[in-house]
């Protein structure tokens, strides 16, 4: 693994009630971060982990992914494998229907794509892989010439990812681990696809990788004495080449998030101080030249904006300050790292399956909203009504989650009640709420998740892929495994709320991802549901992607 240098961040003119001020906006805000590393003038000024998270375990960066993609194509380019103003189609027989789009044009975000079926949750793309994603390319044809408008487009990503792996006989992970990944220290690097990679998300690797890559960019692609990335190349992907404002997408003037609107490189966001890599529900890699600063950061949050903002307004202050190294800032040091010693995600209480389940709800309406602007208000019956929904649901969430803050109430540990006898089965959805495509065979349930049963503080969980055994504590963290071709490990903690039901979090270690099952023994029912939505794939070995 990735070992950066470590400094006190007075040491490297850091103002460490700056970082406080950020991670304190981060819980006021109620977002869940899973990792932070910061890096000043090329060392580590501050690092932590929420357990249960660590250093050592790899994190789903879903579509930060896709800078490294854009980066193998920086370094295919300088070997001579392709160029990027070929045009997809003479290297793709799928994109024989893409005219004029380039490579380029791919990396941009406009090749002409108005929509990305991929992120069409009333559109069943198929599985995650190789051979449904290529399908979509042949079948998916741009509606307009390349250029003229900016989409968020996961088949351009993918197409660039599969050029890559022709031109260079092997996966993008491969191909990228002797070129970028080793020098880096990133030994822990794996790809959703095995010989396969998609290209448009999958990538997982430690926070501390995460920092490297940001200061390998920070240092336009030198890293120790070597020359990674072209220097010229490096320049380009990391400064606007498509304007990506709500004018320039489709529909115009959707309300468009402030930093996704200020300029997009090749795979890279470009803002006001610098650029970032990022990725669904959190994931951050920002480089910030002006204040020679990286920033890394694995979240579980579906607002991205104000992580940035708060960066904006914590840490460019602290970056900016005239620390003297004397007590007090030496005693600011101190408490800030004494202050996080031992912090940890929020641990479950009673009710937290209701908190779950509003949330979710607040996600698919929201969801609802964004597809029926895109499908022009042709959505079915039930998508549409999400979507009026959605400010109801959202504003129920936000009430939920402050009521459970104000009073949380702990759960009881497992082997207080015996109902080792019962198997529950599942209960009946609601009716009124859309099917999503999202999480396993489209939902924000685990439908391969068919009978559960508990044995003391032993969940036994009946899946497609077999059985999975999970213990459960009230008061701590359990690790376990759900089994499959490819074994999630997750961790688990819960026990039995005072409303007489069994109340369980599982978190998918290696990812943002937390579900939450709910026990009942009065109806010998379960319930199941995801606190966000996965964003790929069916069945547990789908959520890796």
């Amino acid at each position: 693994m990735t070992m950066l240098p470590r400094r006190t961040p007075r040491s490297a003119g850091v103002d460490a009630n700056g970082i406080a001020g950020f991670l304190d906006e981060m819980s006021k805000s109620g977002i869940e971060l899973h990792s932070c590393m910061i890096v000043r003038r090329g060392s580590v000024v501050f690092e932590h982990w929420w357990a249960p998270y660590d250093p050592q375990t790899p994190h789903l960066l879903y579509s930060l992914s896709k800078s490294f993609t854009a980066v193998a194509a920086g370094i295919a380019e300088a070997e001579g494998l392709l160029k990027l103003d070929d045009r997809l189609s003479d290297h793709l027989d799928e994109t024989a229907h893409y005219g004029e789009a380039t490579i380029a044009d791919a990396l941009r975000m406009s090749v002409g794509h108005l929509l990305d079926p991929v992120l069409d949750p009333t559109t069943d793309s198929g599985e995650m892989n190789d051979v449904a994603l290529r399908a979509i390319l042949r079948d998916y044809s741009p509606e307009r010439k390349p250029g003229e408008v900016f989409t968020y487009d996961q088949l351009a990503t993918f197409a660039v990812a599969k050029i890559i792996e022709a031109r260079s006989g092997t996966s993008l992970l491969e191909y990228l681990r002797p070129r970028l990944l080793a020098p880096l220290g990133a030994a822990e690097a794996k790809w959703y696809g095995g010989e396969a990679n998609p290209g448009l998300t999958g990538l997982y690797l430690c926070t501390e990788s995460i920092a490297a890559f940001g200061q390998l960019l920070l240092q336009e692609g030198e890293w120790g004495g070597e020359q990674l990335v072209p220097r010229d190349w490096l320049r380009r992907a990391t400064s606007t080449q498509m304007y990506n404002d709500s004018a320039h997408r489709f529909p115009p003037d959707m309300p468009v998030d402030r930093d996704s609107g200020l300029g997009y490189g090749y795979q890279f966001w470009i803002g006001d101080h610098g650029y970032h890599a990022g990725g669904a529900y959190g994931q951050f890699c920002l480089v910030l030249p002006g204040s020679d600063a990286v920033v890394a950061v694995t979240a579980s949050t579906q607002a991205g904006q104000p992580v940035l903002d708060a960066v904006w307004e914590h840490l460019l202050p602290a970056f900016a300050a005239d620390v003297p190294d004397d007590e007090v800032t030496a005693a600011a040091d101190l408490r800030l790292a004494k202050r996080f010693a031992d912090a940890t995600v929020v641990p479950p209480v009673a009710g937290v399956f209701d908190l779950a389940a509003c949330t979710a709800k607040a996600t698919l309406g929201q969801l609802a909203v964004v597809t029926d602007a895109l499908r022009g208000g042709t959505s079915s019956e039930l998508w549409h009504g999400a979507a009026a929904h959605a400010s109801e649901w959202t504003a129920r969430a936000v009430e939920a989650i402050a009521s459970a803050a104000a009073d949380p109430v702990p759960l009881v540990d497992p082997i207080c009640r015996d109902v080792s006898t019962l198997t529950f089965t599942r209960a009946a959805r609601d009716a009124s709420l859309p099917h999503t495509r999202f999480g396993g065979l489209g939902d924000i349930d685990m439908p391969e998740l068919t009978a559960v049963r508990l044995s003391g503080n032993v969940l036994t969980l009946t899946l497609e892929e077999g059985l999975a055994r999970l213990a459960v504590e009230p008061d701590r963290w359990q690790r376990g495994v759900l089994p499959g071709e490819i074994p999630i490990p997750f961790t688990t903690r819960g026990g039995w709320a005072g409303d007489g039901r069994f109340e369980v979090e599982l978190r998918m270690i290696e990812g943002p991802h937390v579900g939450y099952l709910l026990l009942d023994p009065e109806t010998e029912e379960f319930s199941f549901i995801w606190r966000e939505p996965t964003l790929a794939g069916r069945g547990p070995a789908g959520y890796r992607a």
